[in-house]
């Protein structure tokens, strides 16, 4: 009897210890609750381009909310996640300090022309034909004419009136001609560009504005270029952006919509741009500031971004042999989460485990003593 109660008082402390290292247990565990995702290699081949908008100096706040801090803290978030899913990130502002915005737009374009580029190199490796190679040689000096024009405005951003900005309403003729490389199946079936904000309206201690919206950059939106490439490809993104970051936050609903915005006007990528919630209304403020809802939210942009490569899983069923006896989700590792997932069976909160990475003692089921088990791998009590 004595062995009984020490063990439903091992159990009872093990979901305390829990429940208090887990912030919004009572919101109910789901995907979004999944961070870090589980490793695995469906975004394997794939860059998305994260960009946290302005850096320190920017001066958007409210009642303690800094947007520079919130927008980098999403934004590194979301890194790891993608990561953790194979993908090459490339970050426009890695840091605190502000990058100038054709400086950000130029990392990324650039990038994407590097890229282009070694398809070429590669082109020019399989061909014997001695025309070909001229074409594929004067293409490669084209493209290696342009990579250095845009790493002289990261260098030194003051340039880009030479080069970048537009006059009248038209675009410069040496972003037309990025424009016209991106467009091209690498960018198309490899690329992703996702600018992350949050928004303001109003009095921040009265502002009754509040919710989610996403935006794209269409053809009609603007007399600056009238041949985006991708404009379907956005517009689908800034989709699933919308409906994820909807669901993981449970903010209001403000649509996917369509504004002439830099951040997705300067380039000729699949883009979208997510105004994640209203820095100036209380409710949406505490979510933006809460560790719970920033990962919460960086799990369903990470959906979102599989989704766009048509690589989405549900995470509950991504499945890698690497995993031992404890690590139930198949994260690499044994945490709070593995613990909340067994104890959740035990008593009954959900029907299904994995009995062969749930099963600590091998007895043939899971009770409270692999919960016990795993509460002491975790706290480093037995291996």
């Amino acid at each position: 009897m004595l062995k009984k109660i020490r063990k439903t008082m091992t159990l009872l402390i093990a979901l305390c210890i829990f429940a208090s290292a887990c912030t919004g247990l009572a919101h109910g565990a789901d995907k979004y609750d999944l961070y870090p995702i589980t490793g695995n290699n469906l975004l394997a081949g794939k860059t998305v381009f994260i960009d946290a908008g302005h850096g320190k100096g920017n001066g958007n706040g409210a009642a303690g909310y800094m947007e520079h801090e919130g927008n980098l803290t999403q934004a590194l978030l979301l890194k790891a996640n993608l990561e953790r899913c194979g993908a090459t990130v490339i970050m426009t502002r890695p840091t605190e300090k502000d990058v100038a915005s054709y400086a950000r737009m130029s990392i990324v374009n650039k990038y994407a022309l590097e890229k282009i580029r070694d398809k070429y190199y590669d082109d020019l490796d399989n061909t014997d034909s001695t025309s070909k190679r001229k074409s594929i040689r004067e293409t490669i000096d084209d493209l290696t004419r342009l990579i250095n024009i845009l790493q002289r405005i990261i260098d030194d951003p003051d340039q880009s009136k030479d080069y970048y900005t537009y006059r009248n309403g038209t675009i410069s003729n040496t972003l037309k001609q990025v424009f016209e490389y991106e467009n091209c199946d690498i960018v198309r079936d490899n690329m992703l560009f996702i600018s992350i904000h949050a928004n303001a309206y109003g009095d921040s201690a009265y502002g009754s504005v509040s919710g989610t919206e996403t935006y794209y950059m269409g053809n009609s939106t603007t007399t600056y270029y009238k041949n985006y490439s991708f404009v379907a490809d956005s517009r689908s993104f800034a989709g699933y952006l919308l409906d994820e970051i909807l669901a993981s936050g449970d903010f209001k609903d403000r649509g996917v919509k369509t504004e002439n915005f830099f951040m997705i006007r300067e380039l000729n990528i699949p883009a979208a741009l997510a105004e994640v919630a209203f820095f100036t209304n209380a409710s949406d403020r505490a979510k933006l500031m809460d560790e719970y809802y920033q990962k919460r939210i960086a799990a369903g942009m990470t959906y979102a971004v599989m989704k766009h490569f048509d690589a989405y899983v549900d995470p509950f069923k991504i499945d890698e042999p690497v995993y031992g006896k404890g690590d139930v989700n198949k994260d690499g590792e044994i945490t709070n989460i593995d613990l909340l997932i067994v104890a959740g069976y035990v008593v009954k909160l959900s029907d299904s485990i994995d009995l062969k990475y749930a099963d600590m003692d091998d007895d043939g089921e899971v009770t409270n003593t692999d919960v016990i088990r795993i509460a002491r791998a975790i706290v480093h009590l037995e291996d």
